[in-house]
Order: C-alpha cells, then sequence, then structure tokens
C-alpha cells in the first residue's frame, strides 16, 4: 500500500495521474 502512494508521489506533477492515484489510495484504505 505504501509503495504504491510513493508511485504516486513520484507522478505528483501530473495532475490526472496524483488524482487517481489519490482516489485508488482512499478506496484502498476503504476497503482493507
Amino acid at each position: 500500500m505504501w509503495s504504491n502512494m510513493l508511485l504516486c508521489l513520484q507522478e505528483r506533477y501530473i495532475y490526472k495521474q496524483y488524482c487517481g492515484c489519490m482516489l485508488k489510495f482512499a478506496n484502498n484504505l476503504t476497503f482493507k
């Protein structure tokens, strides 16, 4: 889970990917 967040932070300059990653991360917190 944390590795996914780190990958998202590496792409934080790309707004759409950042939002997508944050949504996926939030979903992971919800479902786990």
